[in-house]
């Protein structure tokens, strides 16, 4: 039997769980359907597998479990090797750590308070509203500074081993990378830059991510 993961693939916590199961090797499907009932956001039918209407949700036989920081631990309990939550208590608690920093302050900053205007917007028309996304960008700018301050010139968020830390920031990164602006985004975040364009190199990623890494990119 496989995974079962309610949720759009352009979902970024969706992307997250998806990158897990791409990483563990672990047979899913992903979609808006449970038992062959189609789902749409916030329908009692979702409300019935999570009463917060909130999608990633995963459906593993009978069991059925919501948040994306629990269906990652769960999965890489479940799924043992390669273990994505460290090797050591000290590891696993920064891991579980960043996940906490990750689903809430940067997905509210990157994701809820900017990333969503473009995909959704709420202007006239139909149009991004630029007065929100100028009031937005600081914090945005401010938050990616304090990310590369800390994670300096190291290739993944925890040790020496992709975790779910990862898992959980990468998709914001690459979203906010990807965009016209990304660069002055990130003018300030050069570790950032290098983090995101070599995780974007990883299967799991080249499969999951929408956006590809540039190729024949010059040797820093």
């Amino acid at each position: 039997m496989s995974i079962h993961i309610i949720g759009v693939s352009f979902s970024n916590f969706v992307r997250s769980v998806l990158l897990c199961c791409e990483e563990k090797n672990i047979p899913y499907t992903c979609g808006m359907d449970y038992q062959g009932q189609a789902l749409s956001l916030h329908s009692d039918a979702l409300n019935a597998l999570n009463p917060l209407g909130k999608i990633p949700i995963l459906i593993d036989d009978d069991f059925i479990l919501s948040e994306t920081q629990s269906i990652l631990r769960y999965l890489d309990n479940q799924f043992p090797a390669p273990s994505l939550q460290g090797k050591s208590p000290q590891q696993r608690a920064l891991i579980d750590q960043w996940c906490a920093v990750f689903n809430h302050p940067s997905d509210l900053i990157f994701v809820r308070q900017y990333l969503l205007e473009y995909a959704s917007p709420k202007g006239e028309n139909g149009q991004v509203r630029q007065d929100f996304i100028d009031a937005a960008t600081p914090a945005v700018e401010s938050h990616l500074h304090l990310l590369n301050t800390v994670l300096g010139n190291k290739p993944f968020w925890v040790g020496n081993e992709l975790s779910l830390a990862d898992c959980l920031l990468l998709p914001m990164l690459d979203y906010l990378l990807a965009l016209p602006q990304g660069a002055v985004l990130f003018g300030r975040a050069e570790y950032l830059i290098r983090y995101v364009e070599q995780l974007r190199l990883r299967p799991s990623a080249v499969k999951i991510l929408t956006h590809k890494p540039k190729k024949n990119r010059p040797a820093a």
